[in-house]
């Protein structure tokens, strides 16, 4: 019901209306959904509340990433390829890797967390590396490192410091194809 509500907000006429139930989906449906495993909701309710009470943040984060897109084209199949290259060279098991451009909304929360111009958010795409042990995510880590420079105060280490409620990864982010900040 939520989210059909924010599908349809722009039918409303009231702006203060619009806001007041996209603050409220913001501050708690959004969340909820998180907590309870619910991600594409999540970012649909997101995407759709950032839109509404951050419209000039949304704008111009979005034309942004129009023009990195039109200049750096469709990377994500290249770099997943030249991954999959790099890793079955050195794992005789599949390994699963996705990738995707990362949301206006998840770029906006990062620069204001970090108080950053868009400018200094290197990492617009990210990559998943599924494999099936801790062993394995570490090896996969060595051979990214060995292949592509890594930035500086950019990797965490969830495995070994597991967040609160159990994630563990691996996170870095590196130099890859092109020159291309990879996450």
């Amino acid at each position: 019901d939520c989210l059909h509500n924010m599908r349809t907000l722009h039918f409303i006429q009231s702006p203060s209306k619009r806001r007041r139930i996209a603050h409220e989906v913001f501050e708690i449906y959004a969340p909820l959904a998180e907590r309870v495993g619910l991600r594409a909701l999540q970012i649909e309710l997101e995407d759709i509340t950032f839109k509404e009470l951050y419209p000039e943040d949304f704008s111009y984060i979005s034309d942004r990433l129009v023009q990195i897109r039109r200049r750096v084209g469709n990377i994500i199949p290249d770099v997943i390829s030249e991954l999959q290259g790099l890793l079955s060279a050195s794992f005789s098991i599949l390994i699963d890797i996705t990738g995707r451009w990362k949301r206006s909304y998840s770029i906006w929360r990062k620069r204001r967390r970090k108080n950053r111009t868009f400018e200094f958010i290197r990492d617009i795409t990210a990559f998943r590396i599924l494999v099936p042990s801790i062993e394995d995510c570490y090896h996969a880590l060595g051979v990214v490192h060995g292949n592509y420079p890594m930035l500086p105060g950019h990797f965490k280490d969830y495995i070994s410091m597991p967040k609160p409620n159990g994630y563990q990864s691996l996170h870095t982010t590196v130099t890859g194809p092109n020159n291309h900040c990879v996450d």
